[in-house]
């Protein structure tokens, strides 16, 4: 019976060959060798996997639905503001959160912003979480000098927010958000909330 061997270096994997014995057209044997600098990375790449699989499937259910009424401050601008934030679990960690906030004239400006963001909630306590945010936002301003001009410019998110229990049904909530705008000055926002489970 005639053995061929054959190896295959692969460009990405340095000092990798993969040697392979076959008889009757079937593998018999396979062997990979890996360069210690590769393994390290495989081996990050799989816990890296194996935690997002876990926390998929550990928690992949629904969790609470609230309303949040908030007022805050708009740092670049110097505005003040009044806003309602509708909160989703998607998981038991992963929130969605979209929100519209109505901001104050000022130098005859009006602003109104909606926003789309995710949570990741950590929980530190039974009734304190943290969470960092991401997400898109669509700011519209309005000037009322003249003949009035509205503007309309689009951005990231980010950002976080603490998270404190009351009761089993409400909660205050503490959150800073940066956006990065495409053609206008970066605003910054600090934003205190009463949220509202059902």
């Amino acid at each position: 019976m005639q053995r061929y061997y054959f190896a295959l270096s692969l460009s990405v994997l340095k000092e990798t060959f993969i040697y392979a014995q076959i008889l009757n057209t079937k593998a018999s044997l396979f062997v990979i060798t890996v360069d210690k600098k590769t393994k390290k990375l495989m081996r990050k790449i799989l816990l890296i996997a194996g935690l997002v699989l876990v926390s998929m499937v550990g928690y992949a259910q629904t969790g609470e639905k609230s309303v949040v009424g908030k007022l805050g401050y708009q740092t670049e601008f110097k505005r003040f503001l009044v806003g309602a934030e509708g909160r989703y679990n998607v998981t038991d960690e992963v929130r969605i959160a979209p929100d519209v906030q109505f901001l104050f004239p000022k130098n005859k400006t009006t602003g109104l912003d909606f926003n789309v963001n995710v949570h990741y909630l950590f929980r530190l306590a039974d009734d304190l979480k943290v969470y960092p945010l991401a997400g898109g936002a669509m700011l519209n301003n309005h000037w009322s000098g003249g003949d009035g001009i509205s503007t309309t410019n689009f951005g990231f998110n980010v950002g976080g927010g603490l998270q404190y229990d009351l009761a089993s049904d409400a909660y205050v909530d503490f959150q800073f958000k940066y956006t990065f705008l495409e053609d206008a000055k970066d605003p910054a926002y600090f934003t205190v909330g009463y949220g509202i489970r059902f």
